[in-house]
C-alpha cells in the first residue's frame, strides 16, 4: 500500500482529496492537515510515501513548506497541487 498524507488548507478539498485516496486500489489515506507549522509536526510522525501539498497554503505557503519537510521525510515523495 502506498501511504499518502495531504498538506491543504480547503477542508472541502482536503475531504474530497482522502475521500479519492481511501478509495484508490493500492493507496491508504495517512492523515492530513491545513497549514505548515501542523504538517511540520504531523508528516514525521506519519512517515508518508507521498505528500499532496497545497502550493497556496495561508502563512508559510506550499513550496516552503515542502522545502522544509524534505530534510525531515527524505524518502517521501512530494507532489504539489494548485489551482488557476
Amino acid at each position: 500500500m502506498i501511504q499518502v498524507a495531504v498538506v491543504e488548507d480547503d477542508a472541502s478539498v482536503r475531504d474530497i482529496l482522502s475521500t479519492w485516496i481511501l478509495e484508490a486500489e493500492g493507496m491508504a489515506y495517512v492523515g492530513g492537515c491545513g497549514e505548515t507549522e501542523i504538517a511540520l509536526e504531523l508528516l514525521p510522525k506519519l512517515s508518508p510515501q507521498v505528500a499532496l501539498v497545497d502550493i497556496n497554503l495561508p502563512g508559510a505557503n506550499g513550496i516552503l513548506c515542502v522545502r522544509r519537510l524534505k530534510p525531515l521525510l527524505p524518502q517521501t515523495q512530494f507532489v504539489m497541487l494548485t489551482v488557476l
